[in-house]
């Protein structure tokens, strides 16, 4: 994509054109600099705002890291954190937004301990969403098929999931 667009044969001719421009850009106060942005907004493809948002970048951090298995959950989060645009992309673009991170979303027991916690909270304007986030090799299948007829069976670990946000959902609307 970059290689054919005009700013790669800028940036052959001149390489430092991209540089000074950017430096420009950055030299503009907030209003200018917004008023460059919506004049760019109506001729600017989908792939070049994923440029410049840099979800290039971060869906091959996220590739790299679903073949090299590396991420605990909590370095999932993170990056999901950082790259909110993920969820909910392709979706009509309701972006769901971060509300809080490992929020608790009810009470505890009689001693206070064990308190229903989700790894975060989201929400659209509208409504919020419960988020469980899983390792991708966290199997969501179990490795045979149940006996009714040739369907998959959810592994223990897809299901503690759903059970766990399913409960979480129920102790917060208890408190509610």
């Amino acid at each position: 994509m970059c290689a054919t667009s005009r700013w790669a044969t800028a940036r052959r001719s001149s390489p430092t054109l991209p540089k000074a421009l950017l430096s420009r850009i950055k030299r503009l106060d907030h209003h200018q600099r917004e008023r460059l942005f919506c004049g760019f907004h109506a001729d600017l493809s989908q792939s070049e705002i994923n440029l410049i948002l840099g979800r290039r970048q971060a869906l091959e951090a996220f590739e790299g890291q679903l073949v090299e298995g590396e991420w605990a959950e909590a370095m999932w989060q993170d990056f999901f954190e950082r790259q909110s645009w993920v969820f909910g992309y392709g979706l009509d673009y309701r972006i769901m937004r971060p509300f809080d991170r490992e929020m608790v979303v009810g009470a505890g027991g009689t001693d206070n301990q064990e308190r229903p916690t989700v790894d975060s909270l989201m929400n659209f304007t509208d409504y919020s969403v419960l988020v469980e986030i899983k390792r991708p090799d966290t199997p969501i299948f179990q490795q045979r098929r149940s006996g009714r007829s040739g369907t998959w069976r959810f592994s223990n670990e897809f299901m503690d999931a759903v059970s766990q946000v399913l409960e979480r959902e129920a102790e917060w609307l208890a408190q509610a």
